[in-house]
């Protein structure tokens, strides 16, 4: 009898153990949603993972911390960055100073070793240092091991360049220290890797496909027993952050011509990696009993963009925007999870009490946990848990609902309507009001930020604490400089404007010079043409024509490509048609032209033929208007150059009252924001006796990311988010490359380069922006 109930206690726990679920979680790297055709994504890269959002379940938004460190720190802990201290960007395999702390912090892979799962790890760690820490990752909970070390590859330097590394640390040295990720351990082609603590270098390797191999072994050697498998994907990251992209073996004998199609190839073979570990746990018989989430760690780099729903999307890393920290997440299981549905709200919190109450194993104890299982939902016994979920960066925090988001300042937005965050509800309805109520509530019970015990270190983490003070987290990097003064092809006589095309190619007229150069992106002079004297504004349409303004002829010249007057736009006076020293000029989504009457303190529109269409702005102080204290009249009192964002609103310039204004594109005031002062931020610092002389700021630009570019008269060129806070730029005055005076005009190209016209200095500066 004793025997009988001994073999049927043991077959009941046999029997228990293979029902608990294998679980593995797939993390792809710093690519957006933007990116995933199943979130509407136009550029054909993932059709696996289509496939296995199809098949499970997909969650429509699922926050996370906008990089990567924060980012997998929350995902493993269950808990958000204000409580763990990752609240900025801290990259402890690159610079040391401490790391993830298993004393401090509980993982997913802890518990469920605990618990009696079989744990391995596949991939990109970061958060700890693993030369300084080399049982980090046992510590932790992972049995099995094989991943990039991260840290400067120490068969590749020397002692004189580790001691300037050190010094670079000291010292916050942004720019050293982002030209020194070239000296990182390579991930990809003839890759540095750990395996369960030993190096190893895999020469002519493709560190991937390593890293997919250990994982099909891990699946093989524990098949009959329940496993949890962390796959952090090397892809889509780029080598270093200098080197934004790379090369696959698909591609590596036949190279895309441009960085996009070569980020679309690096995520085309992370799909096709995971269709080959879906394949993997069929051809193992695994498939029925094993739980596999997917996602991804952040958004996209910013420098990169691709069509979704209709538009293009740029990427949001480091960004508390929806393109930085609303990530994709899709959970699939054909035989305990019902698919084809979709849930509202997640975030990375939520996952590591979902596999608790998935495998059954039990929480950390004594740990305060800021996640919701989503386990229910999943086994259709119960409805997604959130109403709410919370991001975070630095000071940055936001809560959003499934339409309304609530920033910093309490600005509420629409994202079913509004979502790029562009237009802050002004007129609250009962809906909005609630939502508002609701969000702040839940943004002001957080909890004040846990400090680590080390500083954060990160080239976001230098930059925010360098220099000023400001809290800069962008910057610019010079790259090239074409001009000097003169007058044969390529030099300049008081360069103001500059306008591009789809071509990327450049446009500059001269004030003193009577002309318009065009040149290619690198600076070479391609063609030019005569144009009237004082020359300012100028912009190119669709069609090629090159319309340019003349501050003491009136008026706006139309001309063809080839340079040869078309038409004449407009005479000096007052009424409606008419300028008083018109300055910038920019041409509309729907092809009409827009220009800054300066002088009239207003803003005008008219076709491309030249009929006037309307006007809005008059001589005042208020929103809307132009010129302040200045008499009515003043060239620098009114709109002095404008801009376009991508949502369409409109944004100005007006130098001597030191304001920004955004406004509708039929001139509703929407914010403002700014002042003549010397301190960071500000755009004043030129005292001078003449009325008239420019002071403030001078021209406008909007980034793709909805950053806000201001040049000024105090010799800097300064980003802001549309607030009007600052966020860098740079302020250095000087006449050597990569230094200011006065700069007026600014373009970005299609592959976000910013080129300035830096008109005292006689020159064009082109820039690519860092941060």
């Amino acid at each position: 009898m004793r025997l009988a109930l001994f073999l049927v206690l043991a077959f009941s726990l046999i029997s228990h153990a293979a029902e608990r679920p294998n679980v593995v979680f797939i993390l792809l790297d710093n690519v957006g949603r933007e990116w995933f055709g199943s979130y509407g994504s136009e550029e054909n890269c993932t059709p696996n993972m289509d496939r296995i959002a199809k098949e499970g379940v997909r969650f429509a938004n699922c926050y996370t911390t906008t990089v990567c460190g924060p980012s997998r720190v929350e995902l493993l802990t269950g808990r958000y960055p204000h409580r763990t201290g990752w609240y900025l960007h801290h990259d402890a395999a690159l610079y040391s100073g401490g790391g993830f702390d298993p004393k401090r912090e509980v993982t997913i892979a802890r518990v469920l070793r605990d618990a009696g799962y079989a744990t391995g790890i596949a991939g990109k760690w970061q958060v700890n240092n693993l030369y300084d820490e080399p049982d980090a990752l046992t510590q932790h909970g992972f049995q099995e091991q094989l991943v990039w070390p991260g840290s400067i590859d120490r068969d590749k330097v020397d002692a004189a360049f580790n001691k300037q590394f050190q010094d670079a640390i000291a010292r916050r040295d942004a720019a050293f220290l982002t030209e020194a990720t070239r000296k990182i351990e390579s991930r990809y082609w003839d890759p540095v890797l750990i395996r369960s603590g030993r190096r190893e270098r895999d020469e002519g390797k493709f560190g991937p496909d390593l890293m997919q191999q250990f994982a099909f072994e891990f699946l093989g050697r524990h098949r009959s027993e329940p496993f949890f498998l962390y796959y952090p994907m090397l892809l889509t990251h780029g080598q270093n952050a200098a080197e934004p992209v790379v090369l696959t073996p698909d591609n590596h004998n036949a190279p895309p011509a441009d960085e996009h199609a070569k980020f679309a190839d690096m995520l085309r073979y992370a799909d096709k990696l995971v269709g080959q570990f879906f394949a993997e746990l069929d051809k193992l018989g695994l498939r029925d009993n094993t739980i596999v989430f997917v996602a991804s760690d952040n958004g996209t780099e910013k420098a990169l963009s691709a069509r979704a729903n209709g538009r293009v999307m740029q990427g949001g890393l480091y960004q508390i925007n929806e393109a930085g920290g609303n990530v994709p997440l899709m959970v699939n299981c054909p035989a305990k999870i019902k698919g084809g549905r979709t849930g509202a709200l997640a975030d990375f919190t939520d996952i590591l009490p979902t596999i608790c109450d998935l495998t059954g194993a039990s929480r950390p104890k004594d740990v305060t946990l800021d996640g919701q299982s989503f386990a229910a939902f999943l086994k259709s016994e119960g409805k997604a848990p959130r109403s709410w979920i919370f991001n975070e960066y630095g000071s940055e925090r936001v809560v959003r609902d499934e339409r309304y988001k609530l920033k910093n300042r309490d600005e509420l937005f629409d994202i079913d309507k509004d979502p790029f965050e562009m237009m802050p509800i002004v007129k609250f309805d009962e809906a909005s009001t609630a939502a508002k109520a609701k969000l702040k509530a839940v943004r002001d019970a957080m909890p004040a930020q846990t400090p680590l015990p080390f500083e954060h270190r990160s080239l976001s983490a230098f930059k925010l604490h360098a220099g000023s003070g400001a809290g800069q987290q962008v910057w610019l990097e010079f790259v090239l400089e074409f001009g000097g003064r003169g007058e044969e092809p390529g030099k300049f006589q008081s360069p103001i404007g500059i306008a591009i095309n789809d071509k990327d190619e450049l446009f500059v007229p001269e004030f003193h010079g009577g002309r318009v150069q065009k040149f290619d992106s690198d600076g070479k002079p391609l063609a030019s043409f005569p144009v009237l004297k004082h020359a300012s504004g100028i912009a190119v349409s669709r069609e090629g024509l090159i319309f340019v303004s003349s501050i003491t002829q009136h008026r706006i010249d139309v001309h063809d490509a080839s340079g040869k007057l078309v038409r004449r736009i407009g005479q000096e006076g007052a009424g409606d048609g008419e300028f008083n020293e018109p300055g910038g000029l920019l041409i509309a989504p729907d092809n009409t032209l827009l220009v800054a009457d300066q002088c009239n303190n207003r803003v005008q529109r008219f076709s491309l033929d030249g009929k006037f269409l309307g006007k809005f702005g008059t001589h005042g102080n208020e929103p809307g208007q132009f010129g302040g204290a200045d008499e009515k009249g003043s060239r620098f009192g009114g709109p002095h150059f404008i801009a376009l964002d991508r949502d369409g609103a409109l944004w100005t310039t007006e130098a001597k009252n030191g304001r920004i204004q955004k406004l509708s594109m039929e001139g509703r005031p929407v914010l403002h924001w700014g002042a003549n002062t010397t301190a960071p931020g500000g755009f004043g610092g030129r005292e001078k006796a003449d009325r008239n002389a420019l002071a403030g700021p001078i021209a406008v630009v909007v980034d793709a990311h909805g950053h806000v570019w201001v040049s000024s008269s105090n010799d800097r060129v300064q980003c802001f988010d549309e607030t009007g806070k600052l966020l860098g730029g740079l302020t250095e005055a000087g006449d050597k490359p990569g230094q200011l005076r006065l700069p007026h005009q600014m373009v970005f190209d299609s592959k976000g380069f910013l080129y300035v016209v830096d008109s005292s200095n006689q020159r064009v500066q082109k820039f690519r922006v860092r941060g």
